[in-house]
């Protein structure tokens, strides 16, 4: 009886293993399957919004984009020309800020008092201009929350003067250290190109702070970018013949757009980026 149960084991042991083994092969094909796919798809999607790009002949103006997807690959017209940001440039501080805040470095509650002062630093904003804190009482104190708030939403001159002079150059070699890493500027100043504007918004997305929240209800919401039928978070720039925007599209295929212009209108921004949109959808 032993060696009948012996035999009967060994011969289930040997048809399992003859039993065809392509299990494994077949999922590894379909995963494959997947990825290229995958891949297909971005490159000619990146295709097309060359195309895009390339179209635009304008000298006057610097275009970055970048999907958020994987594989992907940048584009750009003129990406590296520098222009003047005008509101632009307070993404280096937004960036700072919250970088400081998600460190722990910082908190929300912290109240700042207001400083006069601030508005003479190196690249600080017009005292006048945009904002709301320039109507406000200057003897009081004021919460980083406020702050960062106000010089997104409202794009507010002398919020973004105090972030920069009380947290900005109070920590000059971090933060020397942060805008170098972020977007490769020894300096901090108000001039960039699309490409800077583009990789500074984009690490403003991967934060998810506070600011992320404030670049969707902004002053101009449905302005040049905003205009897209879905969320939007950005920051735009105007002054005088200089017309700017730094964008995350946050479609079905979310993406960086940045559109740096000198003599562009907010609606040859918008057009221009309801094709890239469209390509994307």
């Amino acid at each position: 009886m032993k060696f009948f149960k012996y035999i009967l084991c060994l011969s289930i042991v040997f048809i399992a293993g003859c039993a065809p083994k392509n299990t494994h092969v077949t999922s590894a094909k379909h995963s494959q399957v997947k990825i290229t796919k995958k891949v297909e798809y971005t490159d000619n999607t990146d295709k097309k919004v060359n195309n895009i790009l390339k179209s635009v002949k304008d000298s006057s103006v610097g275009v970055y984009y970048e999907s958020l997807e994987k594989h992907a690959k940048p584009a750009g017209v003129h990406e590296n020309m520098v222009f003047y940001a005008a509101s632009v440039a307070k993404l280096p501080v937004v960036a700072f800020v919250q970088n400081q805040i998600n460190h722990n470095k910082l908190s929300l509650d912290t109240n700042l008092p207001y400083q006069a002062s601030a508005n003479q630093v190196p690249s600080a904003m017009v005292s006048g201009g945009t904002g709301v804190l320039q109507f406000k009482n200057h003897q009081a104190e004021y919460t980083i929350s406020d702050l960062l708030k106000w010089t997104v939403r409202n794009s507010d001159n002398q919020a973004s003067n105090q972030l920069l002079a009380q947290v900005c150059y109070k920590n000059p070699k971090e933060f020397k250290q942060f805008i170098y890493q972020t977007y490769g500027s020894k300096d901090y100043t108000k001039y960039l190109s699309a490409k800077q504007a583009g990789q500074l918004i984009k690490t403003i997305y991967h934060q998810s702070g506070p600011a992320n929240i404030d670049l969707k209800h902004t002053d101009w919401q449905k302005s040049k970018i905003g205009k897209l039928p879905v969320d939007v978070e950005h920051k735009i720039g105007i002054n005088d013949a200089y017309n700017h925007d730094a964008a995350i599209v946050l479609g079905k295929h979310p993406f960086v757009l940045t559109v740096m212009t000198k003599g562009w209108s907010d609606q040859k921004i918008s057009d221009l980026a309801k094709r890239i949109y469209n390509v994307m959808s």
